[in-house]
């Protein structure tokens, strides 16, 4: 706290602490975060707390994503404490339908894997070191909290593959997408145009390949695999049922 708190709100912008003005509701002020993960805690998420009473308050959040916190009056500040909800690579990680997860381009590793329910690539460079940045796949909105009360993922993205086309130095990656909020899934790809070496991460284009479908039984997944062709295509192979499988060509334009 640093000042009084004047309930005599000014109905002039201009006015503010001189001496016969208190501080306005020009100065209500309605903080908003976005935080980056330096701690070296393995984590996508995190919770907030507002620390004393009586403003009990909590909310969980993604870092990178934008978060609102409560309305702060005039004079007044808050401390708040963050805990990253630290998670490995989960047994969504890795497909075990002989999809590759691992691709070596020009002395160059590119590797595809799961955490926190997000899809990620990450490169090793020609001496076996990781490059240090690594790149989200998925969206970013995914990782926002759709629950009323505890912590749900807006989807569930999971099973990830990679594949290159044998005449071009882009990749496709793809993966199995469920919507928490309708129970359906889809086969998400996700085109980068050029072997993502240095950041920023190099254009994409983004395209659902399968149709929302439910999937009626728990141990069932779309679990999609993916092959390079020439002229810059891929196949996209995935399962929809016991049994039964779907493939589709994917292009440069549509993939």
């Amino acid at each position: 706290r640093t000042w009084p708190i004047d309930w005599d709100h000014s109905t002039d912008s201009t006015k503010y602490w001189d001496g016969n003005y208190g501080l306005g509701a020009i100065d209500v002020r309605l903080p908003v975060l976005r935080l980056k993960n330096s701690t070296g805690v393995v984590a996508d998420s995190f919770i907030i707390e507002r620390v004393g009473e009586p403003y009990a308050w909590r909310d969980t959040g993604a870092f990178g994503h934008d978060l609102q916190l409560q309305w702060l009056e005039p004079g007044w500040g808050a401390m708040y404490r963050v805990t990253p909800l630290s998670s490995g690579v989960s047994d969504y990680g890795t497909s075990f339908s002989n999809a590759v997860r691992s691709l070596k381009v020009h002395d160059r590793q590119f590797i595809v894997f799961e955490r926190d329910s997000a899809i990620y690539l990450r490169t090793i460079d020609p001496k076996g070191a990781w490059i240090p940045s690594e790149w989200r796949i998925s969206a970013a909105a995914d990782t926002t909290n759709i629950a009323e009360s505890g912590y749900q993922r807006a989807a569930n993205n999971m099973y990830p593959a990679i594949g290159k086309s044998f005449d071009a130095n882009a990749l496709m990656v793809v993966w199995e997408r469920k919507n928490n909020s309708t129970g359906t899934s889809t086969v998400e790809a996700c085109r980068i145009d050029t072997l993502p070496i240095t950041t920023p991460l190099p254009g994409t284009t983004r395209r659902t390949l399968a149709p929302p479908v439910t999937l009626t039984a728990p141990w069932m997944r779309l679990m999609p695999s993916i092959v390079g062709l020439s002229d810059s295509g891929y196949v996209v192979s995935w399962s929809r049922a016991p049994l039964k499988a779907t493939a589709r060509c994917c292009g440069v334009a549509t993939p």
